[in-house]
C-alpha cells in the first residue's frame, strides 16, 4: 500500500482506475479517450488526490500536430513508405519529422527519446533486430507508437508488415515452374523477423517441390552492408562448381549488389542467371533486361500505419496491439528464363 505521505503519481491513478499507465498519460496529454475510460481516470484522479502540473493543459503539454518517423536508412522501400505517409498526415493536418538511425540501434533509442521530449503526438518506427524494449519514458508518456517492417515482439506495439514468407515462396515457385532447381537466395540476417520469414518462404517452396536444400545457396548478410555483401555472395555463388541458375535478392540492396557483380564479371541476366529482386525500384524497371520484382505496396502500408496511429491517438486502445499484414505482388519482367534441359 502506498504511504499516505507520498505524492500521488500517474501509477497510483492507473492502479486505482484499473487502466494502464499509458492510458492515464494519454488523458493527461489531451488525447481523446472513450467516455467510460475517461470517467474512470477522472474518478481515480479525484480519489487519489493527484495534481496536474504545468500551464498548457493537465500535464503542461499541448498537442503539436507532429508525427515522428524513425527508420533505419533512406532506401527505396522506406522512402516510398514515408513519402506516402507524409501525404496522408498532411491531409489530416499533421506534419512529419523523420529520423534516420542508419542501422545503429543505440541511435534509434536516442531518437525515440528525442521525439518524446519534443512532444510528438505519435511515432512511426521501423526497428531492426533490437531486443531493447521501448524506452520507459516513451511508453509512459502516452505517445502512441506503431511499427512496420521488422517486428520486435517485446515492444507490444501495433505493427504493419507485408507477408514476407508468402512473397518469397511465390517467387521461388515461379523459378521452379520454369524448370529451375539450383536456386540461391541472398537475404538479411535471420535475427530480424523480415530476414527469417523470407528465408522460411524460400525453404517452404524448395521443400514442397522435393528439392534437396543446399546450404551453399543460402547467403545471409547484414542489412546495413547488404550491397557489398551481395556482390561478394554472387561472386561465390557463380564461381562454385554447381552454380545456381537463379537468384533471389531478398531485399533491394541485395538486388543491386547482384547486378553490379554480373555487370563487372561480364555475365548477363537472364542468359547466365535468372534474377528476382525484392522491392520494385525504378532501377529494376529501367534496367535492360527489366528485372522481375516483388513489390511491397508502400501506399497501402502507409495507409495502415496512419489508420492504426490515428486510432490510438483518438483513445481507442481496446484491442492493442494489432498486426496488419499486407500482400505483395510479383511483377513479371524479363530477368527470368525457362530452363529447357531439365
Amino acid at each position: 500500500m502506498r504511504n499516505t505521505d507520498d505524492i500521488p503519481t500517474v501509477r497510483d491513478v492507473a492502479a486505482h482506475a484499473q487502466v494502464s499507465v499509458g492510458t492515464v498519460s494519454r488523458y493527461l496529454n489531451g488525447h481523446k479517450l472513450r467516455p467510460v475510460t475517461k470517467s474512470k481516470v477522472e474518478s481515480a484522479i479525484n480519489a487519489t488526490g493527484y495534481r496536474f502540473s504545468g500551464s498548457n493543459g493537465p500535464s503542461g503539454r499541448v498537442q503539436t500536430r507532429t508525427i515522428g518517423a524513425v527508420f533505419p536508412r533512406y532506401d527505396d522501400f522506406h522512402v516510398s513508405v514515408l513519402s506516402a505517409l507524409d501525404k496522408i498526415l498532411f491531409r489530416e493536418g499533421y506534419h512529419m519529422v523523420t529520423c534516420e538511425y542508419d542501422g545503429d540501434e543505440d541511435d534509434m533509442r536516442d531518437k525515440l527519446r528525442l521525439l518524446r521530449s519534443r512532444y510528438a503526438d505519435g511515432i512511426i518506427c521501423s526497428p531492426m533486430t533490437s531486443s531493447y524494449g521501448l524506452q520507459r519514458e516513451v511508453i509512459e508518456s502516452g505517445i502512441p507508437v506503431v511499427t512496420y517492417n521488422n517486428h520486435v515482439q517485446d515492444w507490444q506495439t501495433d505493427h504493419v508488415r507485408v507477408d514476407d514468407r508468402q512473397a518469397v515462396r511465390k517467387a521461388v515457385e515461379y523459378f521452379i515452374d520454369l524448370g529451375h532447381r539450383d536456386i540461391a537466395i541472398i537475404s538479411g540476417t535471420m535475427r530480424s523477423t523480415t530476414g527469417f520469414d523470407r528465408v522460411a518462404g524460400y525453404r517452404d517452396a524448395v521443400q514442397t517441390a522435393g528439392i534437396v536444400e543446399r546450404s551453399d545457396l543460402l547467403m545471409l548478410d547484414d542489412w546495413g552492408l547488404s550491397e557489398s555483401m551481395a556482390f561478394d555472395a554472387t561472386r561465390r555463388l557463380l564461381s562454385s562448381a554447381q552454380a545456381p541458375t537463379a537468384i533471389i535478392g531478398a531485399h533491394g540492396r541485395a538486388g543491386i549488389g547482384v547486378l553490379r557483380y554480373l555487370r563487372e564479371s561480364g555475365r548477363r541476366v537472364p542468359d547466365d542467371v535468372s534474377l528476382i529482386c525484392f522491392d520494385d525500384s525504378e532501377l529494376f524497371r529501367l534496367h535492360h533486361p527489366s528485372i522481375t520484382a516483388i513489390r511491397q505496396p508502400a501506399g497501402t502500408i502507409a495507409a495502415e500505419l496512419a489508420s492504426l496511429l490515428f486510432r490510438r491517438m483518438n483513445g481507442d486502445n481496446e484491442d492493442r496491439p494489432l498486426t496488419r499484414v499486407v500482400p505483395t505482388e510479383l511483377i513479371l519482367r524479363e530477368s527470368v528464363r525457362r530452363i529447357t534441359d531439365c
